[in-house]
């Protein structure tokens, strides 16, 4: 399970989406985590095959939005 970071959206849209605070828990089948990962992972292949591979710089910037987001991948 991870959490998405909704405290700096607006909350009236939070409240439309039943978020209670800035935190709401967000669970997948595995499968369908499965799923997403991959199209996550053929997305950023996508991108690399026409800009490049990221940089460390850009890589480390992807990880600490994520770590705000309360979204962290485990090393």
């Amino acid at each position: 399970m991870y959490t998405i970071d909704l405290s700096k959206a607006d909350p009236e849209k939070r409240k439309q989406l039943g978020f209670v605070g800035g935190r709401a828990p967000v669970e997948d089948p595995p499968e369908e985590r499965a799923k997403r990962i991959e199209r996550g992972l053929a997305a950023i292949a996508e991108y690399e095959a026409e800009y490049g591979a990221f940089t460390p710089e850009e890589m480390e910037w992807s990880r600490a939005v994520l770590d705000s987001l309360g979204i962290g991948v485990d090393s």
